[in-house]
């Protein structure tokens, strides 16, 4: 398992089981039970790159305060320009939220979409 930090990120990509990295991330990134600054969030990413095929899985970490811009701005980065987190039903993740708040309304389980029209995305109003 390959844990890596970039910008205060914390991401994995990984074969192993997502128990394990659950585990993994529970010991060393969150060891108290209080929620403080320093909390720490974590989101399962499955990367919808329109393949039929087995879709990567991203795991990333960041503090419950952290803009959800920068963990779309990581993503961005990897994959495409201009991508979204999608849920299932088709409505875009509005990232001017925190991590905490996103993780809070949607769970941990996100969709990203790279080269996403943004102009034609419906916001989820949750």
């Amino acid at each position: 398992m390959h844990f890596a930090t970039e910008d205060g990120l914390l991401t994995c990509t990984t074969e192993a089981s997502e128990r394990d990295v659950f585990t993994f991330f529970r010991k060393n990134y969150v060891p108290s039970t209080e929620l403080t600054a320093e909390s720490n969030v974590l989101f399962r990413v499955t990367v919808e790159d329109g393949t039929k095929t087995t879709k990567p899985v991203h795991y990333i970490g960041v503090a419950h305060t952290t803009s959800f811009d920068d963990v779309l701005a990581h993503f961005d980065r990897k994959f495409a320009t201009s991508g979204a987190f999608l849920l299932k039903g088709g409505y875009g993740v509005r990232p001017t939220q925190s991590a905490g708040q996103i993780f809070m309304k949607f769970g941990y389980d996100l969709n990203y979409h790279p080269k996403v029209d943004l102009s034609r995305v419906a916001w989820a109003q949750r």
